[in-house]
Protein backbone atom coordinates (compact mmCIF):
# COMPACT_ATOMS: atom_id res chain seq x y z
CA UNK A 1 0.00 0.00 0.00
CA UNK A 2 1.59 3.46 -0.86
CA UNK A 3 0.62 5.56 1.86
CA UNK A 4 1.35 9.59 1.24
CA UNK A 5 1.11 12.47 3.34
CA UNK A 6 -0.37 16.19 1.94
CA UNK A 7 -0.21 19.60 4.34
CA UNK A 8 -3.27 21.34 3.02
CA UNK A 9 -4.33 25.06 4.06
CA UNK A 10 -7.93 24.99 4.23
CA UNK A 11 -8.17 28.59 5.13
CA UNK A 12 -11.46 29.58 6.48
CA UNK A 13 -14.73 27.20 6.28
CA UNK A 14 -17.86 25.95 7.70
CA UNK A 15 -18.03 22.44 9.28
CA UNK A 16 -20.07 20.55 7.05
CA UNK A 17 -18.56 23.04 3.77
CA UNK A 18 -17.11 20.46 0.83
CA UNK A 19 -13.46 21.51 0.53
CA UNK A 20 -11.50 20.77 -2.70
CA UNK A 21 -8.05 19.87 -2.69
CA UNK A 22 -5.62 21.48 -3.77
CA UNK A 23 -4.05 20.90 -7.48
CA UNK A 24 -1.02 19.43 -6.19
CA UNK A 25 -2.71 15.97 -4.05
CA UNK A 26 -3.59 13.72 -6.48
CA UNK A 27 -7.29 12.09 -6.85
CA UNK A 28 -7.26 9.87 -3.32
CA UNK A 29 -8.43 6.30 -2.47
CA UNK A 30 -9.16 6.80 0.94
CA UNK A 31 -7.62 8.76 3.95
CA UNK A 32 -6.01 7.00 6.82
CA UNK A 33 -5.46 9.58 9.15
CA UNK A 34 -5.67 13.24 9.96
CA UNK A 35 -4.61 15.71 12.43
CA UNK A 36 -5.82 19.31 12.20
CA UNK A 37 -3.07 21.90 13.62
CA UNK A 38 -4.20 24.96 14.82
CA UNK A 39 -1.09 27.84 14.70
CA UNK A 40 -1.33 29.98 17.74
CA UNK A 41 -1.73 33.53 18.00
CA UNK A 42 -1.14 36.70 20.51
CA UNK A 43 -4.40 35.32 21.97
CA UNK A 44 -4.22 31.58 22.20
CA UNK A 45 -1.75 28.89 22.15
CA UNK A 46 -1.32 26.42 18.98
CA UNK A 47 -3.31 22.95 19.49
CA UNK A 48 -2.93 19.75 17.81
CA UNK A 49 -6.61 17.98 17.02
CA UNK A 50 -6.40 14.37 15.39
CA UNK A 51 -9.90 13.92 13.33
CA UNK A 52 -11.45 10.54 12.99
CA UNK A 53 -12.14 9.46 9.27
CA UNK A 54 -16.03 8.74 9.13
CA UNK A 55 -17.69 7.45 5.69
CA UNK A 56 -20.64 9.50 6.56
CA UNK A 57 -21.40 13.17 7.65
CA UNK A 58 -18.76 14.88 10.02
CA UNK A 59 -19.09 16.13 13.02
CA UNK A 60 -17.10 17.13 15.65
CA UNK A 61 -13.38 16.26 15.24
CA UNK A 62 -13.94 14.35 11.96
CA UNK A 63 -13.05 14.06 8.34
CA UNK A 64 -15.13 12.89 5.16
CA UNK A 65 -13.68 12.09 1.68
CA UNK A 66 -16.75 12.49 -0.41
CA UNK A 67 -15.25 11.94 -3.62
CA UNK A 68 -11.66 11.42 -4.83
CA UNK A 69 -10.61 14.98 -4.45
CA UNK A 70 -13.46 16.35 -1.87
CA UNK A 71 -13.04 16.35 2.12
CA UNK A 72 -15.54 17.90 4.20
CA UNK A 73 -14.88 18.18 7.89
CA UNK A 74 -17.14 18.22 10.96
CA UNK A 75 -15.51 21.23 12.50
CA UNK A 76 -14.81 24.93 11.82
CA UNK A 77 -11.60 26.01 10.22
CA UNK A 78 -10.09 29.60 9.99
CA UNK A 79 -7.02 30.77 8.85
CA UNK A 80 -4.72 29.58 11.17
CA UNK A 81 -5.25 26.09 10.21
CA UNK A 82 -3.24 23.24 8.63
CA UNK A 83 -4.36 19.89 7.71
CA UNK A 84 -2.06 17.23 7.31
CA UNK A 85 -3.89 13.82 5.86
CA UNK A 86 -2.63 10.81 5.59
CA UNK A 87 -3.74 9.02 2.45
CA UNK A 88 -3.88 6.29 -0.25
CA UNK A 89 -4.20 7.62 -3.82
CA UNK A 90 -6.70 6.10 -6.28
CA UNK A 91 -5.08 3.58 -7.92
CA UNK A 92 -2.90 2.25 -5.29
CA UNK A 93 -3.55 -0.90 -3.40
CA UNK A 94 -5.13 -0.44 0.04
CA UNK A 95 -6.14 -3.76 0.94
CA UNK A 96 -4.40 -6.27 2.95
Amino acid sequence: MMVEVFIIVPGSTTAGDSIDLPAYVPKLREIVGAVLVTLSDAASAGTVTPLTVVTETPSGNQIQLSDEDTIVLGTDTTTRDILIITAVPKGEYSGA
